[in-house]
């Protein structure tokens, strides 16, 4: 579930340009990381 938001948060974040390109992929990793962790 957290993941799910984050990648919502990434989407909108994509769409409206409003973070760097290195935070938008930290985050990635991030969601990346607890689907990992949390399978």
């Amino acid at each position: 579930m957290f993941c799910f938001f984050l990648n919502s948060f990434l989407i909108f974040v994509l769409t409206k340009k409003y973070l760097p390109t290195s935070l938008q992929l930290f985050l990635f990793i991030i969601c990346i990381l607890n689907i990992i962790f949390y399978q």
